[in-house]
């Protein structure tokens, strides 16, 4: 039997889908030790579904990236307003 990986991309993802590591990586760009790697910094657990084998549950990974997604923009706007209020104070302090 020719076994394929199949992309996240190539299917619907349910919430409840389980990704083999390698799909994972795949979704996540990595090599699978680095994926593992990320389990250590927080990434989400893999599911035992056999003696030898463990899946990925989608709907966890999906919502790892969201967060980390959002984490970035709060501190891009952060920046961007620590920015704005500099520029401001160099404004009032050169009119004076």
């Amino acid at each position: 039997m020719n076994a394929t990986v199949k992309s996240a991309e190539d299917t619907f993802i349910s919430p409840t889908q389980l990704w083999t590591p390698e799909q994972t990586a795949e979704v996540m760009d990595v090599h699978v030790s680095t994926l593992y790697r990320y389990i250590s910094e927080g990434f989400p657990r893999p599911i035992k579904i056999g003696k030898r084998a463990s899946r990925f549950i989608a709907g966890e990974v999906e919502a790892w990236i969201a967060d980390r997604a959002a984490e970035r923009r709060h501190t891009v706007s952060s920046v961007a307003v620590s920015a704005a209020a500099a520029r401001r104070e160099v404004e009032e302090q050169l009119s004076n």
